[in-house]
């Protein structure tokens, strides 16, 4: 063979790797193309039901422990605000927005309990998850998420073992209905608004935002109500709000 032949099979030889080389990258575009949104769909993680054995576990704080449950059910699916930009769950618009929703309904509610304790000071494990739990919107929000639940059961272990103790129950269940109730009725006049809206399609952002915060906000405080005891029974029209 020539020095001629063989540097022209040489060059046919790199064409064809080039060509095919070529069709193996638009292949890998076209495929990472389709499982991109694929994957965005699956990681949309929204429940949408209330578990009758709300908390799952046995708690001596049966409300705090359903909010430990929800915010670790949620750690499990991944928070949404902490991914990487490239990552297609930080494309999603409804999941961060939810999880939001829920984790300002818990911050609010370890706010408040923390003045409630018959301790002269505001509970510092609730303070604690209440500042964390109002940060988590961020590359740092999974750690300040871990956080915060340890905040709780920190709390709950303390209030297990004696060690801290709420005030009059009947005044901590008035408290917690009262929050509820701000809350809710905030819920109400922002989906009046997306209500109220001309145009109100699946992709307004700023729409579909707010109404998975409220989605969020609600299942949390459904969630908290589930989870409360039944001894409650006994007050007037408790029972028939809890059903």
């Amino acid at each position: 063979m020539t020095d001629e032949s063989t540097d022209q099979a040489v060059n046919t030889a790199e064409q064809t790797f080039s060509w095919w080389k070529r069709v193996a990258i638009v292949l890998l575009l076209v495929t990472l193309a389709s499982i991109y949104p694929l994957i965005m769909v699956l990681s949309h993680k929204v429940t949408n039901v209330i578990p009758g054995n709300t908390p799952n576990q046995v708690w001596d704080d049966r409300k705090v422990g359903a909010a430990i449950e929800v915010l670790e059910r949620e750690d499990f699916y991944g928070w949404a605000a902490a991914t990487p930009t490239w990552h297609p769950k930080a494309r999603l618009t409804a999941m961060p927005a939810y999880q939001q929703g829920i984790s300002s309904v818990f911050s609010e509610f370890a706010g408040m309990r923390s003045e409630l304790s018959r301790d002269e000071a505001p509970d510092t494990d609730l303070k604690h998850a209440y500042t964390l739990l109002q940060e988590l919107d961020g590359k740092d929000s999974a750690d300040k998420l871990h956080a915060a639940i340890e905040a709780l059961r920190r709390y709950h272990g303390r209030k297990a073992r004696s060690l801290t103790e709420d005030q009059d129950p009947k005044l901590v269940l008035k408290q917690d209905l009262a929050l509820f109730d701000t809350i809710l009725n905030s819920v109400i006049a922002r989906l009046d608004a997306i209500a109220a809206q001309p145009s109100r399609g699946v992709f307004n952002r700023e729409l579909v935002t707010d109404y998975y915060r409220a989605k969020g906000q609600i299942h949390a405080i459904a969630m908290l109500v589930k989870a409360t005891p039944r001894e409650n029974d006994n007050i007037d029209g408790f029972a028939d709000a809890l059903d």
